[in-house]
């Protein structure tokens, strides 16, 4: 597989922590990622240019009842970013700002701006993975300062 082609594949799917606090928040859909020893795998083999399924490590539960505790799916942002959409009312968006050069983000509850981020954020992996913290923090009751009353 050439390596550059797989790390943008590898960018598509969240951060161990927040794969982890999305397991904490029930987060429960067959996934293409798992972390193990909190290390990015696959749920899919690639031999000779083919992609295989593993079954059996696409799903929380062969996580939940097979590997250890700090093992959890790895969800991709869409999912995440879905996940709290359907459960908690929560839509984070990202935008491509300006001339094209930055990105911002924005969450709404239910439809009603919520919180927006102004910085210049430089790429969008930086600004959804900002945003996905931003929601966990809100679900975990541990909001930003600016959102703090």
């Amino acid at each position: 597989m050439n390596t550059n082609k797989a790390s943008e594949m590898e960018e598509q799917f969240c951060e161990y922590q927040e794969s982890f606090d999305m397991k904490e928040f029930g987060f429960d859909e067959p996934c293409l990622g798992l972390f193990e020893n909190k290390k990015l795998g696959f749920s899919f083999a690639m031999n000779d240019g083919y992609v295989t399924p593993i079954k059996h490590k696409c799903n929380s539960m062969f996580v939940k009842n097979i590997l250890t505790n700090d093992c959890c799916t790895a969800p991709t942002y869409q999912q995440a970013f879905d996940f709290f959409e359907n459960k908690y009312g929560l839509e984070g968006v990202i935008q491509r700002v300006e001339d094209f050069s930055w990105f911002k983000f924005t969450i709404y509850e239910n439809g009603k701006k919520f919180f927006a981020d102004g910085h210049e954020i430089k790429t969008r992996k930086e600004a959804r993975f900002m945003c996905l913290k931003i929601l966990i923090d809100i679900v975990k009751c541990e909001l930003p300062p600016t959102l703090k009353g």
